[in-house]
Formats: structure tokens, C-alpha cells, sequence
């Protein structure tokens, strides 16, 4: 589990002298890798218990309700697969693959299925969840540029209203300047007109 959550530094504490030790974890998976074979269970304690002891670099497990997701004849590793992490932020994280065939790629980032959405080369695709709690995607060969937005639609309406309000503040402040111009030259206009009628008599 510290594997696939990409532990690389556990920090320990001595009993003896109650000094901290930082302890380098060289099987730590990565940011995300594709891996040998998938193995599907039938409901989440299954799922949870096959965390128990397990290669997270080699194998997922994935919930059967995620079946319609995958194309099941290829769930092997390619020969030759690769998958980078190339820019993060916390609401924006993009990768890079490269891959001879069809592989199942695991992300070491928690799964949250409200309001993250993944693009391969700007197409929306699923998201799967694998190993109960990480993000997965079934990539196809060749070489493909992934991202996973968080984009939820309470955000998309709150922008929208954000967008509406400030046009309609605009809207107003236009209206009332211009009103307020209109009826200041409508002013002059009458001093005008009375200063011509003076100068008449």
C-alpha cells in the first residue's frame, strides 16, 4: 500500500534514544506505471483485502461494477510501456505515455469520482478505480498525452453566475452613468435656452 500511494521516505522513531530515523523506500511505484495483469473482484471488502500483500508496479485490483469500462483482452502489460508525470497542479495534472500496445495504467492519486474528469489527447475517457482507492485508465498504443481536470459542474455554474453578475453590474453602472449624463446635458440645455430667452427680452 505505501507503494502504491509512492511512499519514498518513511520517518521512524527510535525506541532507545527516541531519535527520528528517515528511512529510503526504493520500491516506492511512482507517479504512475502500467502493470501485468488486472485482476477483478466482486465487491470493496474483497477489494481492500487483496491490498493485503501484493506487487502494486505489477498488478491492480479493480471492482467488477468497472467491467463495461475496459476492453478485457487487453489487460496484459505492453513490451514496451512508459508513463510520465510532466506537469502538476492541484487541480491540473498532465502525464505522457508511450506504449507498443493497449495498456492498463495505474495513477498514484486518490479516486474521487465528483468532478475530476480524464482526457486522452483532449478526448474525455472513464475513469476507473483501482486498488480500492487510486485512479486507473486503459490507454491505447502509441504515444498519447493524458490529463486529469477537476472540473466540477458546481464550479461551471458558480463561473456562470460569476460571468452574469458582472455584466449585469456593468449593465447597471452603464445605465446609471449614462442616465446621469443624459440628464445633465438635459440641465444644461434648459440654462441654455433660459440664458437665450434673457438675452431676447
Amino acid at each position: 500500500v505505501l507503494d502504491m500511494f509512492n511512499t519514498k521516505y518513511v520517518i521512524s522513531r527510535s525506541s532507545e534514544n527516541n531519535s527520528e530515523n528517515v528511512s529510503n523506500r526504493s520500491s516506492a511505484a511512482g507517479n504512475a506505471w502500467f502493470v501485468d495483469r488486472v485482476t477483478f473482484v466482486k465487491d470493496n471488502k474483497e477489494e481492500i483485502r487483496s491490498l493485503d500483500s501484493f506487487n502494486a508496479k505489477k498488478e491492480a485490483f479493480v471492482h467488477e461494477a468497472f467491467k463495461d469500462k475496459i476492453n478485457e483482452d487487453k489487460l496484459v502489460k505492453p513490451s514496451h510501456a512508459n508513463i510520465e508525470l510532466t506537469s502538476y497542479h492541484p487541480d491540473t495534472l498532465r502525464y505522457e505515455s508511450s506504449a507498443d500496445d493497449m495498456g492498463f495504467a495505474v495513477f498514484s492519486e486518490m479516486y474521487y469520482e465528483k468532478g475530476w474528469e480524464a482526457y486522452i489527447d483532449g478526448e474525455k475517457v472513464p475513469i476507473i478505480r483501482a486498488d480500492y482507492a487510486l485512479r486507473a485508465l486503459q490507454i491505447p498504443e502509441g504515444n498519447h498525452k493524458i490529463e486529469f481536470i477537476f472540473a466540477p459542474k458546481s464550479m461551471k455554474i458558480s463561473s456562470i453566475v460569476s460571468l452574469l453578475s458582472s455584466i449585469l453590474l456593468v449593465g447597471l453602472l452603464f445605465l446609471y452613468f449614462g442616465f446621469g449624463f443624459i440628464q445633465k446635458r438635459k440641465n444644461l440645455d434648459t440654462v441654455e435656452s433660459h440664458k437665450k430667452g434673457y438675452k431676447s427680452k
